[in-house]
């Protein structure tokens, strides 16, 4: 699996602990919202637009560092596997679980989001 450490410890050095229990299925569906509208955005310098911008890489890097925390354990993601390809896994297994999994805790959403397509042979 290819990393994206650089955005991964950003994000991590400007995490604030007390708030990174909190993130839950909600928190992850609002990110990818977020994503959403910083890719089609028209306006590219408005104060939204950085504000989508950020959540977009608190998202990514929340992906990332439950897959370096989790990889091996609770799903086995290949070194070749790009990144993006995860965070895209984790981003559709949010949008059509939405009504019934979002008070979950977040890691267990991006464990439950690739375990599916990357488990373990134990």
């Amino acid at each position: 699996m290819r990393s994206i450490a650089l955005p991964t410890m950003l994000f991590l050095v400007s995490l604030d602990p007390a708030n990174a229990a909190t993130v839950d299925g909600h928190q992850l569906l609002d990110w990818t919202h977020s994503q959403e509208r910083s890719e089609f955005a028209k306006d590219k310098t408005g104060k939204q637009f950085a504000d989508d911008v950020a959540a977009t890489q608190r998202f990514l890097g929340y992906v990332q560092g439950v897959i370096d925390a989790e990889n091996n354990r609770n799903f086995c993601v290949p070194n070749e596997v790009e990144t993006w390809r995860l965070v895209d896994l984790v981003e559709t297994w949010v949008d059509v679980h939405s009504a019934d999994q979002l008070n979950q805790r977040g890691d267990i959403i991006v464990v439950l989001a690739l375990r599916g397509d990357y488990p373990c042979s134990r």
